[in-house]
């Protein structure tokens, strides 16, 4: 089974008027992230989204230990996906140059797809549910 690992924003980096994190654009951020992992479940991959895995633990310990474990997740996978909104994450540019250095592919994702099954033909994955590898 082939592992996939969903990478893309987490947190909202344009707080509003008090200083804070867009708590509802992070939600948003996560349920995008979630909505793509759950299509590669769909497909029979073996997927990491690390949206999930750390987001009831945000503060309890230094954000270097989830990136560092994010990288080691990375470098555990057989290709990368960017999920939505991918441009304006530093943290998602991090995790994309870790890849290549590590030959790992990575793929973009593509939003207008809504159900990545119907793309299973004679039980062979097509590789256009993602809407192109992005290159260095």
């Amino acid at each position: 089974m082939k592992q996939v690992y969903v990478a893309g924003p987490f947190r909202d980096r344009n707080s509003g008027p008090d200083g804070r994190y867009n708590f509802y654009q992070q939600e948003r951020y996560i349920r995008s992230a979630e909505a793509v992992a759950w299509q590669f479940w769909r497909m029979g991959f073996s997927v990491i989204c690390p949206h999930l895995n750390t987001a009831p633990f945000q503060g309890s310990l230094p954000d270097d230990v989830w990136l560092q474990g994010d990288l080691e997740q990375v470098r555990r996978s057989d290709f990368v996906v960017l999920a939505p909104g991918w441009e304006a994450s530093s943290g998602t540019r991090n995790e994309m140059e870790f890849a290549y250095r590590h030959g790992i592919r990575v793929f973009e994702w593509d939003s207008d797809l809504l159900d990545a099954r119907e793309l299973l033909v004679n039980g062979v994955k097509r590789s256009n549910y993602i809407s192109a590898e992005i290159g260095r």
